[in-house]
């Protein structure tokens, strides 16, 4: 909402209530990160009250880890530099394992055990022979991470997710909203798989898409817990 933004001196302005007033704002610093949020009890529109979150301790807050597959730095970059995700620092640039595919890297982020092999379908040095294969990747048999996520589809729903990959992809929002909301744990691990399939379908566009609905969800989270997360 951008004349109650202006007005409030706010970064942004959001209808949370659904009555079509702004009831709640986010500032930044001098460097364009969201660094307090605010919000109002009166009805005028204009922050009643002001929480710092970068004054709020780690220990007391909640920590939502939102992973995306397929997308390059550069293209978070670019959603970042046009005003999206102000919540968080400037996208870094990490360094990879090789070769970079999906599996490997989730074990190398999450400091799990190790995937069998590179792809569910692998040579076998052990018996000689080619093993795994489509059942081995529907059922998660080079996927142990599965285990520690909080929240990640149904295993069924991964060739959906590159049939119809915005569909599942809302889909794994809600639900991921969901987990968080139901678990208690102080930190929460959800893995969207659908991000993949959008990008494949619909290239940059697609996911700038989905960065629009991460920065949704977890504007949301940030407003509901007062940015104890």
């Amino acid at each position: 909402m951008e004349a109650p933004a202006q007005a409030a001196g706010a970064y942004r302005a959001y209808d949370t209530s659904g009555d079509g007033r702004a009831d709640f704002f986010t500032f930044t610093s001098p460097a364009g990160r969201v660094d307090r949020i605010g919000y109002d009890y009166g009805g005028d529109e204009k922050p009643d009250a002001i929480v710092n979150i970068d004054a709020l301790s780690l220990d007391r807050s909640r920590h939502l880890v939102i992973i995306l597959d397929g997308f390059s730095h550069h293209v978070v970059k670019a959603f970042y530099d046009a005003g999206g995700l102000r919540m968080f620092h400037s996208p870094s640039r990490v360094v990879s394992p090789y070769p970079s595919l999906t599996d490997l890297c989730m074990e190398d982020i999450l400091g799990y055990m190790p995937c069998t092999a590179f792809q569910a379908r692998h040579y076998d040095r052990r018996t000689g022979k080619i093993a795994g294969g489509a059942w081995d990747y529907l059922h998660g048999g080079n996927q142990p991470y599965n285990r520690i996520l909080h929240y990640r589809a149904n295993l069924i729903m991964d060739p959906v997710s590159y049939v119809l990959p915005r569909e599942v992809f809302n889909m794994e929002l809600g639900d991921a909203k969901e987990t968080f909301d139901r678990r208690e744990t102080q930190e929460v691990l959800v893995y969207f798989v659908s991000s993949a399939g959008v990008g494949t379908k619909d290239s940059v566009e697609g996911q700038m898409w989905c960065l629009q609905g991460v920065e949704r969800m977890v504007s949301q989270v940030l407003a509901e817990t007062r940015g104890l997360t």
